[in-house]
């Protein structure tokens, strides 16, 4: 479950946060300023829908070793094999 409390405040482009839409975590790509924020999650869904800046919040520990794990393995499906 989402805290309330802990909403983003002072965002960086490349962090993981929680998009509160979906959530889950997702890595910010770009900021529109006056608008929102571009976060994708770690098999790239997401890229170019605006999220409120309100509705970003911080992720802990467990949701960015989440996030990571996912996208070596999203990473690994995507290597050519020969």
């Amino acid at each position: 479950m989402i805290n309330k409390n802990e909403k983003a405040t002072n965002l960086l482009k490349g962090a993981i946060y929680i998009n509160a839409n979906t959530s889950e975590p997702c890595r910010l790509v770009k900021i529109v300023p006056c608008e929102g924020v571009w976060l994708e999650n770690s098999f790239g869904d997401g890229y170019g829908d605006t999220v409120a800046f309100e509705d970003v919040f911080y992720a802990d520990r467990d949701e960015v070793t989440d996030f990571l794990e996912d996208l070596e393995v999203a990473n690994d499906n995507t290597k050519v094999k020969l």
